[in-house]
């Protein structure tokens, strides 16, 4: 399993527009193969929106990131940003879940 997390800066009044756009392209790119879950979520002083993703590889978010640049989403979404999106993949190693326990 991998996830990737993203990180985008933004003004206070382009975050609900943000979130809209993260949205908006997840019908499509959530329905690729190996897209495990994703979830959104936005800082309370409205400066930031974080896209959590799992895959289940590398190659599997690779081809997220093609059909992403492909299909134009990433230019819908950044365009609401400051700056460039802060992404970096990561291997999960350990998990604690409550509601399991």
């Amino acid at each position: 399993m991998i996830t990737v997390i993203n990180s985008f800066a933004c003004e206070p009044e382009q975050q609900e527009n943000l979130v809209r756009a993260l949205r908006d392209a997840a019908p499509e790119l959530g329905a690729l193969p190996g897209i495990v879950a994703a979830t959104l979520h936005r800082s309370l002083d409205g400066t930031r929106v974080v896209n959590h993703v799992q895959v289940r590889s590398v190659e599997d978010y690779e081809n997220l990131r093609k059909v992403g640049q492909t299909k134009g989403y990433f230019d819908r979404i950044t365009k609401f940003a400051t700056g460039k999106p802060d992404a970096h993949v990561y291997e999960v190693v350990d998990t604690r879940d409550r509601a399991a326990a």
